[in-house]
């Protein structure tokens, strides 16, 4: 009996010192998806990064061409002969949506005036 617990006593002691020897394979994948977390940070990072800068190119070209074209509008709008249809169609098409001439004016390059004198005009055609 006396053998027996000894020869547990001496097993116990010999798996003890195993295993700190061995490797623990728990913190190698604790390592790898830390690390594939960072990467993972790192990559959104990257694309934020990216869509921002993209998104200020988009903002400087808008801020260089939205100038040009609201001159050649309201060049163009000052008789409202000379608006092209498709704009005409548009500002119809909305307002028959029951958009307001506000609304209308926030979406197209018109102003409030010209929309309201272009409808004016297509009223009294009898085009609504």
């Amino acid at each position: 009996m006396d053998f027996i617990i000894i020869a547990l006593l001496i097993i116990s002691v010999l798996l003890l010192v195993f295993s700190f020897f061995k490797k623990d394979r728990i913190t190698e994948l604790e390592k790898n998806i830390e690390e594939l977390s960072i990467k993972h940070i790192q990559d959104l990072y990257q694309l934020k990064k990216k869509i921002s800068i993209l998104e200020e190119e988009l903002l400087i070209q808008e801020t260089r061409s939205a100038p040009i074209a609201k001159e050649k509008v309201t060049k163009d709008t000052n008789n409202p002969n000379k608006i092209s249809d498709i704009l005409k169609n548009q500002v119809l098409s909305l307002y028959q949506q029951g958009l307001s001439i506000e609304e209308i004016a926030q979406r197209s390059t018109l102003s409030q005036g010209e929309i309201f004198t272009l409808l004016q005009n297509i009223k009294s055609r009898g085009i609504e």
